[in-house]
């Protein structure tokens, strides 16, 4: 997947014990590392500091941003969910580095979250000067779509996971994406 264009690989487990989950970042830190692409972790900032993660991902009920921050310095690329601008604001002023925003469309991994509503990542985008990476429902029809949004990046699962070519799967999830940057940013 790096090598058809992602820029970064988030590692994201639900369901490992702590010492397997150690195992398998490590494992993939040093792919990633390898191939010089940006590595995260998601929700863990201790599994984060012992593989020696580039950083981490926060959603809304995780660590804390400003208490992630004090424990993975600031060289660490730390991300924080925000869907409203109220929470991006704070997220940038405990210390994020970028916005993890979405669902952006109906998603398989959150059912229980919908979409966000018209004009939520204008408010979001008006209120941070952080990076917006959209995330929900993003597969290769929508990709172009989420580009169009006048996001800074996207972060996809499903498409991926689900994929017998990641590889393929990738580069169409980036291309898409690229296209749409190039339009007009639409409205929501």
């Amino acid at each position: 997947m790096i090598k058809a264009g992602a820029g970064a690989i988030q590692v994201r487990v639900k369901s490992l014990a702590t010492s397997d989950w150690i195992r398998y970042v490590r494992a993939a830190g040093e792919i990633v590392r390898a191939n010089e692409a940006l590595f995260l972790v998601n929700d863990r900032v201790d599994i984060a500091l012992v593989a020696r993660a580039d950083g981490v991902h926060l959603g809304v009920n995780d660590l804390p941003v400003r208490e992630a921050r004090a424990l993975l310095g600031p060289g660490a690329v730390i991300g924080a969910t925000a869907r409203t601008p109220e929470a991006a604001v704070q997220a940038e002023r405990d210390g994020a580095d970028y916005i993890g925003i979405g669902p952006l469309f109906a998603s398989p991994t959150k059912p229980d979250l919908s979409p966000l509503p018209d004009g939520r990542i204008e408010a979001v985008r008006n209120a941070t000067r952080l990076s917006l990476v959209g995330i929900g429902g993003i597969d290769r029809d929508r990709a172009r779509k989420a580009g169009a949004l006048g996001i800074d990046g996207i972060a996809v699962i499903s498409a991926l996971w689900n994929s017998a070519n990641p590889a393929e799967e990738t580069r169409e999830l980036v291309n898409g994406f690229r296209e749409g940057r190039r339009i007009e940013p639409q409205r929501e």
